[in-house]
């Protein structure tokens, strides 16, 4: 039995500017619910594409539900995708406090099909790594068609004593490998951490990031999703422009920078989603690794709660991380054109679910996978 709603309506804009008052009244969880999270990408990639799905209560127009959706087309098909594209981690609805427990419960399948008669005409409902909770409460579209992720949520709670969770987690003898590693950078020149701030000095060093993210992308032979001028665009504005929770920080040895990150800070939360490194005479001593820990002492020295490794199933997040989230991917069919296709995308979901599970034929797979590509 679907249990009852109140009264509600569905809208939807076109662009954050319109959607911008009822979003100021939702608790933002990630970087990726931010409203400038949304201006910016729509900014660079055209806000043309828009499609901000809100619900509100009819009562006292107070928002139940906030989804920032894009149109795009796919291999032939129509498709409503989240607003960020590959580069938000976490695709997930704002759920407001007002939000009834009906709604994200039994009483879903209502407020869904009011959603779909409001939607434009569309093939698929693309939201992949959906967290089972959104502000604490359930996310409602997990219980639309899904399947389990590929990949999973990773978090470390470091605490307020650096040393005391660096030696909880690593032993006597991995401590001293990384100041060997250490000594062995300090011998080429002085090994600083630092964390950039400054406008002008951001921009002199994304260039120098970007390059050794496409590098390190070419070796796993997967799709850079920072390879177009869009995409650089927003990373940029996001880590350059005041207010914005872009995080940049780079090691360098020397006067050369051998590792980078971009990532963000949002409610006490490092969200650590770009680390990369320089290949190169160094490569040995680890430079990635070093700007790991650095950005985790950060953290602690910074009164940070909590650092989001964000999605990706990577050796080192075990060492670090202490809570490890599943995520399901909701490929929901909007015509019959989309429901042909949904099966098939949910088996290659399981499929590669299963071959991550897999370490020894899964790193075979990436090998093969990075010499076809020319890594």
């Amino acid at each position: 039995m679907v249990c009852p709603v109140p009264d509600f309506d569905v809208r939807v804009s076109h662009d954050s500017g319109a959607a911008a008052a009822l979003w100021a009244r939702l608790p933002v969880d990630h970087p990726y619910q931010r409203l400038d999270w949304a201006s910016d990408w729509l900014a660079t990639e055209g806000t043309d594409s828009a499609c901000i799905v809100s619900v509100v209560d009819r009562r006292n127009h107070r928002p139940w539900l906030l989804l920032p959706l894009v149109r795009h087309r796919v291999a032939g098909l129509r498709t409503l995708s989240w607003v960020g594209g590959h580069l938000t981690d976490y695709p997930v609805p704002l759920v407001g406090p007002d939000c009834p427990e009906s709604v994200l419960s039994d009483g879903f399948p209502t407020i869904w099909k009011a959603i779909r008669r409001a939607l434009p005409t569309a093939d698929l409902l693309l939201a992949p790594r959906q967290l089972p909770t959104v502000a604490g409460r359930p996310n409602p579209l997990v219980q639309l068609r899904h399947t389990m992720s590929a990949v999973s949520a990773h978090h470390a709670h470091p605490g307020p004593d650096w040393e005391a969770f660096y030696r909880s987690h690593c032993s006597g003898r991995t401590r001293r490998r990384h100041n060997q590693k250490l000594r062995q950078m300090a011998r080429v020149g002085p090994v600083r951490f630092s964390v950039v701030t400054h406008p002008t000095q951001a921009r002199a060093v994304l260039p120098t990031f970007f390059d050794m993210k496409a590098r390190g992308y070419q070796r796993l032979g997967v799709a850079n999703p920072l390879a177009s001028p869009a995409a650089r665009a927003f990373l940029e504005r996001q880590v350059v422009d005041p207010g914005r929770p872009g995080h940049l920080s780079i090691l360098t040895v020397g006067d050369q920078i051998w590792a980078a990150h971009v990532g963000w800070v949002h409610d006490g939360t490092l969200y650590m989603q770009f680390p990369t490194y320089r290949l190169g005479a160094l490569s040995s001593a680890s430079p990635g690794a070093a700007l790991i820990r650095h950005l985790l002492r950060h953290a602690v020295e910074t009164g940070l709660h909590t650092v989001d490794f964000t999605i990706g199933d990577d050796p080192h997040k075990n060492r670090w991380c202490d809570d490890h989230v599943p995520l399901v991917d909701v490929v929901e069919p909007l015509s019959m054109r989309g429901l042909a296709v949904t099966s098939g995308t949910r088996a290659w979901t399981r499929v590669k679910r299963h071959l991550k599970q897999c370490p020894t034929t899964y790193d075979a797979l990436r090998t093969v996978r990075s010499t076809l590509a020319g890594g």
